[in-house]
């Protein structure tokens, strides 16, 4: 069988159109020049529902179902329903119904040992992506997503997740080659060094092995674990209620064994264990009917 030559095998993952493409000059390049004056986006409205930010009431309970309104009905119909009727009625192939819009042609970390190593073609300018969303909304799409930028995001995720008390961990999935990987170009260790509690895992579906990646992830949980047991455990200490105290008290009331049952949020809390702790702490506290059985309870084992 014949095998390549050392030197004709090629040291990159795409085939070789397409790595020309990515990491050759073009020579002569067709501009379009747009007409007019630049265009903006406008200024986003935020909040946009800020009576949703308001702290939950104490005596709130989650429903039984969820309803909507007739607002929130209409604008669903209008991103997907009036669109897939539209595309099926006019004439023409390019209905979409969702749309992806790259903003950066090339990632914007431009790390050395990707294909897309050398970042000099410039991205997206704002008026471009305007002009783009308009172009799309004429097509009749409602639905856009806008790409571009996931290594700064995935930075930025991680340090959110950590410092709002949302999580105990964050594990970041993603295809070898596809997006660079921050933990090797020393920005994510740089980040964990500054955040002591954060615990970070990249996985690299076809860089590694599966068992490697296996024994990465239990090492990771096994912390994160460690984390939440820690954090349920004081926030006991702090309701002064046992565990076994909690289990009878959800036994009675079953709304709250229900999957959907919505925990409010407690700062500064990350384990859904610890929230549900300070919820059901709260109802114990606010139920006459409970508490009074407890003062009887007290009070007949100090007679005894």
């Amino acid at each position: 069988m014949y095998e390549p030559h050392e030197d004709q095998r090629q040291s990159f993952r795409l085939d070789v159109p397409l790595h020309q493409l990515l990491t050759s000059p073009v020579s002569e390049r067709v501009e379009l020049r747009p007409v007019g004056a630049p265009q903006r986006f406008p200024e986003p409205v935020f909040p946009q529902h800020p009576e949703l930010l308001a702290p939950i009431p104490d005596d709130w309970t989650a429903p039984e179902k969820r309803r909507f309104t007739a607002g929130q009905i209409y604008g669903t119909m209008r991103g997907w329903l009036f669109p897939y009727i539209r595309s099926r009625l006019t004439g023409g192939d390019f209905h979409p119904l969702i749309a992806y819009l790259f903003t950066e042609f090339k990632c914007n970390l431009d790390c050395h040992y990707c294909w897309a190593f050398d970042n000099k073609i410039k991205g997206m300018t704002e008026d471009t992506a305007k002009r783009s969303v308009d172009w799309l909304h004429g097509t009749g799409c409602r639905v856009l997503a806008f790409m571009g930028g996931e290594g700064h995001m995935e930075v930025g995720k991680n340090i959110f997740y950590t410092v709002n008390h949302l999580c105990h961990m964050v594990l970041a999935l993603k295809p070898f080659g596809c997006m660079p990987s921050t933990q090797s170009d020393g920005v994510q260790s740089r980040v964990v060094s500054k955040f002591k509690d954060m615990i970070f895992l990249p996985i690299e579906t076809s860089g590694e092995g599966e068992v490697n990646a296996h024994s990465r992830v239990q090492m990771a949980l096994a912390e994160a674990k460690a984390k939440a047991r820690a954090e349920f455990e004081g926030v006991l200490q702090k309701t002064g209620k046992s565990l076994d105290d909690l289990r009878e008290y959800v036994a009675e009331h079953p709304q709250l064994r229900r999957g959907l049952y919505k925990v409010p949020h407690r700062d500064g809390v990350a384990g859904t264990a610890a929230q549900f702790a300070f919820h059901v702490n709260d109802l114990m506290n606010r139920d006459r009917v409970y508490r009074r059985r407890m003062r009887v309870a007290m009070s007949t084992q100090q007679v005894a």
